[in-house]
């Protein structure tokens, strides 16, 4: 089995379970395996779906870490899978046309677009050419840890490790066990429906057919807008397809959807996923086996810190934190701000004379993010924060802790 250079790291020592075959728990195992940690992953599938579900967007920030697999092998397996969709033509519900806009930091070279299931499937076959272990149709039961150690109980039997790396998805229950309470569902008003076709369906279809008239030139995501209602479908010429949407404890950890599940809206659930892999196999490699705890904790206040710009709230304790910082947070209240001014934007007159408005944003602070470079320079502050009890203030996020809908990435 060939292992591409630059993936073959000096050991650490330490060992890392990871529950969860999908994109953050592939990441989290590569991104390990890249900084010597020791990893087995356990998946209750007992095997990979191949081409299923939607698409899925890689932002820049996400794409910045895997282009470092295999010196850039990885990328080259998940090519042929892309979605090459540079721009957008957006629309209102009248059929009106506002124009074609740039996709800032999704566009090709910098993100990347493909079936959601393709490419677990291409994140598992690169895990598999490095060695890494994965079990499948292996059933996670229980969690458990010590002082020393953590495990988990999985087809009955008990397997230690330094630390346990929970990807469940948006059911974790490797979360429950973390924080003692049960998901809470925050209700939007709206619904999402998504899925994958292929295209020929579509062409014979003659009310629908003109979506695919250009598909043997170009890739594209097309947008409508209306009352309260958005659709969207992006074309792939390649494979003529499309897909559409309508719409702490010490040594456990949650990454991915089990931490910070994301709206289809926000474009970064998959990114921030890895965005959390790469961290945390950083923190473990700087911390060393001696102190895994620290590195989770570490990891926690990179990704998910929650600090005080005015140190005067500490004495106004009665009073709501109105600064409380979590990158990942953040990014989720921005796919809810993008679907809100979707839904709610009925001024489609004003659209029309200013159709700049229905461009798709993209903030500079999420896109043009370096995670990795980011983690290496903050670990020494966010550790003395761990140890001291002392707040940590992040510099990865609006300095307000507030998302806007900018359009200043590169």
């Amino acid at each position: 089995m060939a292992v591409y250079a630059g993936d073959t790291p000096t050991p650490t020592g330490i060992k890392v379970i990871i529950v969860g075959l999908g994109i953050a728990g592939l990441s989290a195992a590569i991104e390990c395996h890249r900084k010597g940690h020791e990893v087995v992953v356990y998946e209750k599938l007992p095997r990979l779906k191949g081409v299923e579900g939607d698409g899925i967007t890689i932002g820049a920030n996400g794409a910045i870490v895997t282009a470092k697999w295999g010196d850039g092998a990885f990328h080259d397996m998940v090519r042929p899978l892309e979605y090459k969709t540079n721009r957008a033509k957006v629309f209102d519900y009248t059929g009106y046309a506002y124009g074609e806009f740039e996709l800032h930091g999704y566009n090709e070279g910098r993100g990347y677009t493909a079936n959601r299931g393709a490419l677990v499937s291409v994140m598992y076959e690169y895990s598999q050419t490095l060695g890494i272990k994965v079990f499948l149709d292996s059933t996670v039961t229980d969690y458990w840890e010590s002082e020393s150690e953590a495990g988990v109980v999985v087809n009955g039997e008990r397997v230690a490790a330094d630390c346990v790396i929970c990807a469940e998805g948006i059911h974790s229950p490797g979360r429950k066990i973390i924080t003692g309470q049960e998901m809470e569902l925050q209700e939007t008003g709206f619904s999402a429906t998504r899925g994958y076709l292929d295209a020929n369906i579509v062409a014979q279809d003659s009310k629908l057919s003109w979506i695919i008239d250009d598909i043997e030139t170009e890739d594209c995501i097309y947008g409508w807008l209306g009352p309260r209602v958005h659709f969207g479908i992006t074309t792939k010429k390649k494979d003529n397809e499309l897909f559409w949407y309508c719409c702490h404890q010490r040594r456990l950890i949650v990454v991915g959807d089990a931490a910070h599940a994301a709206l289809p809206s926000s474009g970064q659930g998959g990114t921030q996923a890895i965005e959390d892999a790469a961290v945390l196999a950083i923190a473990l490699e700087l911390a060393g086996k001696q102190d895994v705890p620290l590195a989770l904790a570490v990891s926690e206040k990179l990704r998910y810190s929650t600090t005080f710009l005015d140190p005067s709230w500490r004495q106004r304790s009665s009073i709501e934190n109105p600064y409380r910082y979590q990158r990942a947070r953040i990014v989720q209240q921005g796919g809810l701000a993008v679907l809100q001014f979707v839904m709610n934007h009925v001024d489609f007159e004003g659209l029309r004379k200013d159709p700049t408005m229905v461009k798709p944003p993209h903030p500079a602070w999420i896109l043009d993010h370096d995670c990795q470079e980011y983690a290496v320079r903050e670990f020494p502050a966010a550790a003395e924060a761990v140890r001291t009890g002392g707040d940590y203030v992040p510099h990865n996020i609006p300095s307000d802790g507030q998302y806007r809908m900018e359009y200043n990435s590169k």
